[in-house]
């Protein structure tokens, strides 16, 4: 994704495609690892077993649970409480169709939003959904930049691996993990509306 400048009222709108999606891992060099020096009296300790910690899954089908904050007066927690409502919501759609909640939330100027709607009704109406793909916010932030009117919050997120099904649901295309930076702002005008949405690419 084109990076852009971030500001209060003006972001370079960028239009999200396919998933956001992180994969991370690292290895560590078992050559240069210590070797203990034992005795020939000595006996070997049995060294446990760690047991795996069970990956959670995520079903993108159930829809996020909105927010106390999207009916509460406005603040910069309130803004980062939508924000990541609002980025909740991203997978959702994509695997369901379902665009009621996202296109509440949308202004009608914000262009990131109007394209996600469009990318959604065409993938759905060719009878294709998108699995898997979770979004995770690692880290977010709210600002006030104008009270009881105009907020931003920061996050940065990371989703899972997301798979594109045809009407067999057989897969056609997977996108990979990756790590993003989102700059959100949104409106207040007796109830939040997304505006823009400024994406930048973190990790591929």
């Amino acid at each position: 994704m084109p990076r852009g400048r971030w500001t209060a009222r003006s972001f370079a709108a960028t239009a999200l495609v396919g998933a956001v999606l992180l994969a991370a891992g690292c290895t560590s060099d078992a050559s240069k690892d210590p070797v203990p020096t034992t005795t020939a009296s000595a006996s070997p300790t049995p060294t446990p077993t760690p047991t795996p910690t069970p990956t959670q899954v995520v079903d993108v089908t159930v829809k996020p649970e909105r927010p106390p904050a999207m009916d509460a007066p406005p603040t910069a927690d309130g803004a980062v409480a939508v924000a990541e409502y609002f980025l909740q919501l991203y997978p959702y759609v994509y695997a369901t169709g379902d665009l009621e909640a996202w296109d509440a939330l949308s202004d009608d100027a914000c262009v990131f939003c109007g394209s996600v709607d469009k990318n959604v009704a065409t993938m759905h109406s060719a009878g294709h959904m998108q699995t898997e793909g979770a979004v995770t916010v690692n880290a977010a932030t709210g600002t006030e930049v104008s009270p009881n009117d105009f907020y931003t919050a920061e996050v940065t997120v990371n989703q899972g691996e997301a798979h594109e099904l045809d009407g067999s649901r057989t897969e056609v295309r997977t996108t990979p993990a990756a790590d993003f930076k989102l700059l959100v702002g949104l409106d207040w005008n007796g109830a939040w509306s997304v505006r823009e949405v400024d994406v930048h690419q973190v990790s591929p």
